[in-house]
């Protein structure tokens, strides 16, 4: 893998993950992965049935400033390194040309869409938390600006180090970067394991990070889900959480096999690629268009000192639909004459049915009747 010692990749994909030959080998468990995911599930059931205040708020009061301190302590230690400017430099150095590359703006809103978690209804259920006169325009605006910002200092982490890791090789810096899980489980730890001292304590400290970030993603995804099936049905918290935790584990079990790691890469293409932002254009769309975006735009602007102007709407419900659906109709077009990674046509359609289920489940659901009283837009402009 470009130039990089075999034993690294074979260790993740063979004796970690145990990796099986294709997509359609599935050669059972793997069971320490099994193991991980059946603890993930039991940490989302106790802190999201503990509570939006002792769950879920606390949780995060925890989780947040603490991947924020590991974070600067692996940028603090990168940026000391010998060789590290050079990856610094070939980090914050633009190539204009990638803009005419669709897989790259693909990439690029899907991370946003991940990142900030747009199309999951995590923002809708945490917004529902607030109190009734909340600024939200300031909100959205702070929350936009420091996940960017997050997002911006751990690259200097990652390119730092890697940075490094090109010094001590020889290997040059465009060949070190890979994409996908690649990058965080096989790559940066190789980069960890080189440094002159305290590898392993770093290597400890970024995994850490890795594990907090990727539990309070989890977390915040049950809780929207749980949040919308206790409004649907009127089902108390510990129901909801327990059925959806049961659900949701059931669910991840093809994930846990030996051919796991190529489904949640096909899934994973779908889902953030082109389900995301086709749901995100719709919420735009439907927001806008449908339900009288004029008053929401009064309503943001009555409470907030950020006023939104008339542009809002174009560039909303105009200009960035119009990025998104025709970036993924490229994307779609350069499917047709070369395959996702090379996997076989039934898989890709495989895993492009498992990331519509959400979606038509979610649809069938709301066609249902709501056991609690709901009002419609104009109602809820008048009440606030």
């Amino acid at each position: 893998m470009y130039g990089f010692p075999e034993d690294f990749k074979n260790y993740f994909f063979g004796s970690i993950l145990q990796t099986s030959s294709s997509a359609g080998n599935l050669e059972g468990f793997s069971n320490g992965i099994l193991i991980s995911v059946a603890m993930v599930w039991l940490i989302n059931y106790i802190i999201v049935s503990s509570g939006v205040k002792k769950g879920l708020e606390k949780a995060n009061k925890i989780f947040m400033p603490l991947i924020f301190v590991l974070t600067l302590i692996l940028v603090i230690r990168g940026i000391t390194l010998p060789g590290a400017l050079d990856g610094i430099s070939w980090y914050l150095t633009p190539d204009f040309n990638a803009l005419l590359n669709t897989n790259v703006w693909i990439a690029a809103f899907s991370q946003i869409f991940f990142s900030l978690s747009l199309g999951y209804g995590i923002m809708i259920a945490y917004s529902s938390y607030l109190p009734k006169k909340s600024d939200l325009t300031t909100n959205a605006f702070t929350i936009s600006l420091m996940n960017c910002g997050y997002s911006f200092l751990v690259g200097f982490a990652v390119f730092s180090t890697l940075g490094y890791m090109s010094y001590a090789t020889g290997i040059p810096l465009d060949n070190a970067i890979d994409k996908s899980i690649a990058l965080a489980f096989i790559v940066f730890p190789k980069a960890l394991s080189m440094m002159p001292f305290a590898g392993l304590e770093f290597a400890v400290i970024f995994f850490l990070a890795l594990v907090i970030a990727g539990l309070s993603s989890s977390i915040s995804i049950v809780e929207a889900i749980t949040a919308a099936v206790m409004d649907k049905f009127e089902v108390n918290r510990k129901k909801s959480i327990s059925a959806i935790a049961i659900l949701g584990f059931l669910g991840s079990l093809l994930y846990t096999t030996k051919a796991g790691v190529y489904w949640l890469d096909m899934v994973d293409h779908f889902t953030s690629g082109y389900l995301l932002p086709i749901v995100g254009t719709a919420e735009a769309l439907v927001a806008i268009w449908l339900f009288k975006g004029d008053k929401l735009l009064n309503y943001l602007n009555n409470l907030s000192d950020i006023k939104i102007g008339t542009y809002w709407k174009f560039f909303v419900g105009v200009v960035a639909p119009i990025l998104l659906v025709g970036s993924i109709c490229l994307d779609i077009v350069s499917l047709i004459g070369a395959p996702y990674e090379g996997y076989p046509w039934k898989y890709l359609a495989l895993a492009a049915s498992a990331s519509l289920f959400g979606i038509l489940t979610s649809f069938v659901l709301s066609k249902l009747p709501w056991k609690r009283k709901v009002h419609s837009w104009d109602e809820f402009v008048k009440k606030k």
